[in-house]
């Protein structure tokens, strides 16, 4: 298993920050990817992708982008996991207040 922050300056990443859009995270992300398997001897082997919250954006672009290279030797998806993803900018999130949460009878 293997946790990597993603893009540079991710969390406790350091590094200058180059990408500017999810197609160049996927990118920077195969690239790191692949010398980590060379380095490593982890050819062949199965990968799950997850991720949290803003990885909703990142995640279905790192594993589209693996699944075009079609080579399994490097980038064999099996599946894609995201954990209460953010998936678009035009939703509206607010906390809802006790009066407007329904109510629900107790047993």
């Amino acid at each position: 298993m293997v946790w990597v922050e993603q893009p540079v300056g991710t969390g406790f990443s350091q590094g200058n920050a180059t990408a500017t859009s999810e197609t160049d995270v996927a990118s920077q992300f195969l690239g790191f990817f692949k010398n980590f398997v060379d380095t490593f001897g982890l050819q062949n082997k199965k990968i799950y992708i997850t991720g949290e919250s803003y990885a909703g954006y990142y995640v279905p672009y790192i594993a589209d982008a693996m699944l075009n290279k079609n080579d399994t030797t490097y980038y064999g998806v099996e599946s894609i996991m995201i954990f209460d993803p953010s998936t678009s900018t035009e939703a509206v999130q607010r906390q809802s207040t006790p009066s407007q949460s329904p109510s629900y009878p107790s047993h």
